[in-house]
């Protein structure tokens, strides 16, 4: 009897436990945008976006004349965070790269503006390391250099 309790007792243990909602992340809001920069005939150049509810954290984009996307990418504390992109006037991709306070970390990309890579390679502070690969614009692998392990830091 006192197991039958107990799987009883288990049951609507793990019962609850299923019905119960798992903390979702915050998508983090941002705000309307604030206008930093324009050109002459006042097309806007640079504007940021910044979090509703943290102002040390914002979103910048600038943009060409023809009002297309020239580079946009996240701040935090006014350095570089997250991810970044640039685009040709076309609104082609050209780079995707990666920032921790202010410095270049992680994967970075860049394109041809057919849409081929140009290159890949992996950064730490701004540093090359590991394996780069370089292609030419027919999508060919030209070469590849191994920048090896990070210096270590003083």
């Amino acid at each position: 009897m006192k197991t039958h309790i107990y799987l009883l007792f288990l049951l609507f243990f793990i019962f609850l436990l299923s019905c119960t909602q798992k903390e979702v992340e915050k998508p983090i809001i941002y705000g309307e945008e604030v206008v930093l920069k324009r050109y002459e005939d006042s097309t806007k150049m640079m504007v940021i976006q910044y979090n509703v509810e943290d102002t040390a954290f914002a979103f910048k984009t600038y943009f060409y004349r023809n009002g297309g996307k020239y580079m946009a990418g996240g701040l935090h504390n006014g350095l570089r965070n997250g991810q970044w992109s640039a685009w040709d006037e076309s609104g082609k991709i050209l780079t995707i790269g990666n920032y921790v306070d202010g410095m270049s970390q992680g994967l970075k990309i860049v394109y041809f503006t057919n849409g081929n890579k140009r290159y890949e390679g992996q950064l730490e502070q701004n540093e090359r390391i590991g394996i780069w690969k370089f292609w030419n614009e027919q999508d060919s692998l030209v070469k590849e250099i191994d920048y090896g392990q990070p210096k270590p830091q003083p």
